[in-house]
């Protein structure tokens, strides 16, 4: 046996036998490190309180209303509420026109002239006020989505429903009461809002969650349409800006060297080329 042959098999052997002296270390020292760093407790979130209930009145006692000069938003809320409640309480609940109405207690949608001050431009295209009035409840919003997103957060807060994915809605059935409603009004802090998944594929699931970026989700302008920034959600500096089709020709040098072909090539900006950034800023 040389000396090579000696070595290695030590150093086969050592890695082996430090193996066991770590794993032993481990199983004498581990109890005595979680005394000093016990294990945290697992969370558990606190509900939040239901509100009170107004005593015995149901919510079959309400009509729903959108306004007369309605938008197709308004009116796709109001029917879209309607819907949800009979699914809730197996009860069909009327939906008018404000001047076809009759004077019941009413879920206003939108703007009515029964609805009150609203301050719609502090509102937005997206924030929504939700409001008692009277013998009334207001739900109104900013066109195009705002109260879409209100009726779905009336929906969530008051009747528990939810959306959690798109094949996972929890929309309780039975009797309803309605809930003690306080007033809240809600302005998304985020312009563009996108989840890349495929939940927000499906519109039912993007619209109550209110998302609105223009990648996964595509909701129709009836139902209030899409935020978007260049016609996607990335890879649209070529597409949008600066595009070869118009430029490389005469400009070359706007466009990215590749080494290996030796040239430029019209499928990504030479971002270093002060006059591409000119440019950008021009269109832009």
């Amino acid at each position: 046996m040389d000396w090579v042959s000696v070595l290695s098999f030590f150093e086969e052997k050592g890695i082996a036998i430090l193996n066991v002296f770590v794993c032993i270390l481990a199983f004498i020292v581990n109890p005595f490190i979680s005394l000093f760093n016990p294990p945290l407790p697992a969370f558990t979130p606190s509900p939040e309180p239901p509100p009170a209930l107004v005593a015995k009145q149901s919510i079959a006692d309400f009509v729903i209303l959108y306004g007369t000069d309605a938008t197709v938003q308004e009116i796709n809320a109001a029917t879209i509420l309607a819907d949800y409640l009979f699914r809730i309480t197996g009860q069909t609940f009327s939906v008018f026109a404000e001047d076809a109405a009759p004077e019941n207690n009413a879920i206003l949608v939108g703007k009515t002239t029964r609805t009150g001050d609203v301050d719609y431009e502090a509102l937005g295209a997206e924030g929504y006020l939700i409001r008692p009035q009277g013998n009334h409840i207001v739900i109104t919003g900013g066109a195009p989505r705002g109260v879409l997103y209100g009726v779905h957060r009336f929906l969530e807060k008051y009747f528990d429903c939810h959306w959690y994915a798109a094949t996972s809605q929890v929309i309780p059935k039975g009797p309803a009461a309605i809930a003690q409603v306080q007033e809240e009004v809600f302005v998304p802090a985020l312009e563009y809002r996108e989840t890349d998944w495929l939940s927000p594929r499906n519109q039912t699931y993007a619209l109550a969650n209110r998302l609105n970026g223009n990648m996964c989700s595509r909701i129709p302008d009836d139902l209030g349409g899409n935020m978007g920034y260049s016609g996607s959600f990335a890879h649209t500096i070529i597409n949008q800006f600066l595009r070869p089709d118009e430029f490389f020709e005469a400009h070359p040098a706007w466009y990215a060297y590749r080494e290996d072909s030796k040239s430029r090539v019209p499928q990504q900006l030479c971002l270093t080329n002060p006059e591409v950034l000119a440019e950008m800023i021009r269109e832009v």
